[in-house]
């Protein structure tokens, strides 16, 4: 549900939104190359696979893709936010969609820089 809202609201602002049902989807279909991606959006609690460790394959693979994980607190594998993972943002929930899409526009704007 939580989902479709995001997706909502995105598509709302003019964003195409991708959306996967599981951590494994999204990696498949980042693999595959079917669809160009320009930012990743992952809750830190997900069955099967964390955000976190979502995270880390990502950077592993397309270290420059920008990511930004939601959660309803600081994620203990992040300790002080090093834990490996570069440049990923933090949302904090919950959260407005104006918050969203700033932390959605300064993720995207700090990869162009890159």
């Amino acid at each position: 549900m939580v989902r479709r809202i995001l997706r909502r609201a995105l598509e709302h602002h003019g964003f195409r939104v991708w959306d996967a049902e599981s951590a494994l989807e999204a990696l498949a279909a980042l693999g595959s190359g079917a669809a160009p991606v320009a930012l990743v959006l992952s809750d830190v609690q997900m069955p099967g696979m964390t955000g976190i460790e979502l995270a880390r394959r990502v950077r592993r693979s397309w270290p420059a893709l920008p990511l930004i994980l939601m959660s309803g607190q600081w994620p203990s594998e992040l300790g002080d936010g090093g834990s490996g993972l570069r440049e990923v943002s933090f949302l904090r929930k919950p959260f407005s969609p104006e918050q969203l899409l700033a932390t959605m526009r300064a993720a995207l704007g700090s990869a162009a820089r890159s």
